[in-house]
């Protein structure tokens, strides 16, 4: 019979050993598709269809200030994806959007509107 003496994973847990510079804290980057948990905007034909599905009052300072960083952005050429992510769906990326929101400091871009859920 062998015995594992060293690290088990299974889908629960995960071991690891790490040297640091400092504090322990590591900078993890992760690529992820906004596709997946938005809708894409490329026109201003899509923004207004967008707003008028998602109730924008226009005459509400909030809403007329995000329609305009949006229209905006289009009009720079950038893509803009408006969307929402819940913890409830088990997909990890999503929660950890969902938990963290997209970082103010993501190298290319711009985030009009965007916070934690908690």
């Amino acid at each position: 019979m062998k015995v594992r003496t060293g690290f088990v994973s299974n889908s629960s847990s995960s071991s690891f050993i790490v040297a640091t510079n400092g504090d322990g804290k590591i900078k993890i980057v992760l690529d992820v598709d906004l596709s997946k948990y938005g809708e894409k905007i490329t026109t201003e034909k899509e923004l207004k269809a967008h707003c008028e599905d998602n109730y924008f009052n226009l005459d509400y300072k909030g809403d007329l200030e995000r329609y305009n960083k949006m229209r905006d952005a289009i009009k720079e050429g950038k893509v803009v994806y408006a969307g929402s992510v819940s913890d409830e769906s088990g997909d990890d990326i999503e929660s950890m959007l969902c938990r963290n929101g997209i970082p103010e400091d993501t190298e290319g871009v711009d985030v009009i509107e965007g916070e934690g859920g908690y």
